[in-house]
């Protein structure tokens, strides 16, 4: 489970020129930017249209297109890796419509002692969070919205929760993205990571 994480930008370094260089989003045009997210905030998710990547705010807490009410996303911001393929609500995001969310740390909470941790990147670089997006309209309103994937939490995070973020490798961005690329491939990504990770008690 996921219900909030922690977005800091611009990072200064190579790491995170190198990061969006790969997506080829310019750092320039990405403004300064340091909230922790929940669901019901707006967030930074790059996404794929129809010629390029792009880097915009998205409402977090999917909204899927045929939902009579956008409340439906409090029960939408995380979407089970096991089943994503069979909800109604999610499994045409998945195959057409997945994104990236960058993050620099996510957050669990304890289920026995309630308390909190954050968990980062051992070089508190930026983490690619998988995710799925939709568009919801209404009269004349337009809302874009994000889930994000979740899996089986790895060793380190599963002392805290029994679930973690699909965290997504830098060499993977470009295929998560690609619609056309073979859903076996996709699959193949929903696991739970290894990455080097620790975890951080916060107030």
């Amino acid at each position: 489970m996921c219900v909030s994480y922690q977005l800091i930008l611009p990072l200064i370094g190579k790491d995170t020129i190198d990061y969006f260089q790969n997506l080829k989003i310019e750092l320039t045009k990405i403004d300064s930017f340091n909230e922790v997210i929940y669901p019901g905030r707006y967030s930074y998710i790059v996404y794929k249209n129809t010629t390029s990547n792009k880097l915009e705010k998205f409402h977090f807490g999917l909204i899927p297109n045929f939902a009579k009410e956008k409340s439906i996303y409090k029960n939408l911001f995380n979407s089970r890796s096991e089943t994503i393929q069979e909800k109604y609500s999610f499994k045409n995001s998945f195959s057409k419509r997945r994104c990236i969310i960058p993050c620099t740390g996510f957050f669990e909470t304890n289920k026995k002692n309630k308390k909190k941790y954050i968990i980062k990147n051992s070089n508190n670089s930026i983490i690619s969070l998988a995710g799925i997006w939709d568009v919801w309209k209404k009269n004349e309103e337009v809302l874009y919205s994000f889930s994000i994937i979740t899996c089986p939490a790895n060793s380190l995070i599963s002392k805290i929760h029994d679930r973690m973020p699909v965290i997504l490798e830098n060499s993977s961005l470009p295929t998560w993205l690609n619609i056309k690329a073979p859903i076996s491939n996709i699959q193949s990504m929903l696991k739970t990571s290894e990455s080097k990770l620790y975890t951080m008690e916060v107030a």
